[in-house]
């Protein structure tokens, strides 16, 4: 076998399908009211739990607006066994959105120090760094790489790492061409955040990969956008990690809150999409510029994550390095009056009088929303180039793999790192004039007005059956 000084640069986006089962586990759907929030707070109310977890809520549905009061309303369901959100999360998703005018991003990238030091230096956009919301990310980002590697288990669940699948494969084929590629997310069918005239909805989410050779070494000559080219181990990988997405979610935290901080992105992307809407003049200073999230301290660098491995032959090591994020784009549409329709009014209408900060609110109905089939008229899902990315710029979580020569001794020699790209990144995308067909139907609406809440109450609950 030839000894060369070859080295495989693999930038992975996996395929993971957020399909929390909270159906099985859904609670009650609670209204959180931002006005009521915004008071309590100037006054100096205790930061109760209710207060500063938004009415407890763990699984975002949506955001509305009402007119009356300038309101916005953020409602979800209380489900057990999912993360908590904070408010904190929501703030600095909206900051990100509509001050920063950026996605959150965590990147990890080598400096000229890197090869001294051992370190990389970590890089935060959209005025996430010392936050919960950067903390989440970068963890995600972390977990995910060291299941690549093979650092954390995940055989427990049949899902083999990267790194070991590609040590076999050298064995048994003694190929160690390079390849370049990038696996990377978009939403899959079905998944989208909709938004009509005071309202926004986040539906299921699901997200397919897509898989992409940006360039090769095959039969010693280099391949720029190869298109016979297959990273047939990226391909398993990912494969195998997405069927097992949820039972590995359960027990790493990190990756189960991506769905989370999904929601919360997607919001602030209503939100600023809502203002389109001559009617919509929320109360906003306050979130803002003047309500202080809570510092929470990340980390400005961190060590290279490396596994090595002496091949049987003893004539090369394999190192493989790893850096990157992931990049979760969603797909938003403008809706026609219909059941979105409803989910707001009911919203609305459930309002109880007096200063109330939640409010539990009738949309069993909206499950069989989530869960009806839709009409896309038409899919306007696009790529966005406003930031001017070239295909080594865009965001993925990456992994590299080299292999190196070593001397008779053993000893590695002349390795010189990769370029890093990637980083973690949650964007939502808008596509205007996209349209759903629906069906108008009021009858969760009639039944509220059967209901006559008491004054002042926090949250009260309606009779009601599908």
């Amino acid at each position: 076998m030839k000894r060369i000084f070859n080295y495989i640069n693999i930038f992975f986006i996996f395929t993971f399908v957020f399909s929390f089962p909270y159906f099985a586990t859904a609670g009650p759907f609670i209204a959180y009211s931002l006005n009521e929030a915004e008071r309590r707070l100037k006054n100096s109310v205790p930061p109760t739990t209710e207060l500063m977890e938004m009415g407890r809520i763990t699984h975002i549905s949506g955001i509305v607006y009402d007119r009356e009061y300038k309101d916005l309303i953020i409602v979800g369901q209380l489900n057990k066994g999912e993360p908590e959100i904070s408010l904190d999360e929501f703030v600095v998703a909206l900051r990100a959105k509509l001050i920063h005018k950026k996605v959150p991003l965590v990147s990890i990238d080598r400096s000229s120090e890197t090869e001294k030091t051992g370190k990389q230096v970590v890089r935060f956009e959209g005025g996430i760094s010392n936050t919960k919301f950067g903390k989440y990310l970068f963890e995600a980002d972390v977990i995910l790489k060291k299941l690549g590697l093979g650092i954390l288990d995940a055989e427990r669940w049949g899902v083999k790492s990267y790194f070991y699948m590609s040590s076999k494969h050298w064995k048994e084929t003694g190929t160690d061409d390079s390849v370049h590629s990038r696996f990377w997310l978009k939403p899959g069918e079905g998944s989208f955040v909709a938004v009509r005239e005071g309202v926004g909805v986040v539906t299921k989410l699901h997200i397919d990969v897509l898989t992409e050779v940006l360039s090769s070494i095959e039969n010693g000559e280099s391949v720029i956008n190869s298109i016979n080219f297959r990273d047939e181990i990226g391909e398993i990988f990912a494969t195998g990690l997405e069927k097992k997405f949820d039972e590995v979610s359960k027990y790493y935290t990190p990756l189960k809150r991506l769905d989370m901080l999904f929601r919360c992105v997607g919001l602030a992307e209503a939100v600023e999409r809502l203002y389109k809407y001559v009617s919509f003049k929320p109360k906003m200073d306050f979130w803002l510029h003047e309500y202080k999230v809570k510092h929470v301290e990340t980390r400005n660098d961190y060590p290279i994550l490396e596994k090595k491995k002496l091949l049987q032959d003893g004539e090369k090591a394999t190192t493989m390095t790893i850096s990157g994020g992931i990049e979760l784009k969603a797909l938003i549409l403008d809706l026609k009056d219909g059941n979105i329709k409803a989910f707001r009014d009911i919203v609305i209408k459930s309002r109880p009088d007096g200063n109330v900060l939640t409010w539990r609110v009738p949309l069993g109905g909206w499950r069989s929303f989530e869960n009806s089939k839709i009409e896309v008229v038409e899919d306007t899902f696009i790529e966005d180039t406003s930031k001017g990315l070239s295909l080594e710029q865009k965001l993925g979580t990456s992994l590299f793999k080299r292999f190196s020569p070593v001397d008779s001794s053993g000893i590695l020699m002349d390795m010189h790192p990769n370029k890093d790209i990637g980083g973690i990144s949650i964007d939502v995308e808008i596509t205007p004039d996209s349209f759903i067909n629906e069906t108008n139907d009021d009858t969760l609406s009639k039944a509220i007005e059967k209901s006559s809440p008491k004054k002042d109450s926090v949250s009260w609950k309606f009779k009601y059956s599908e």
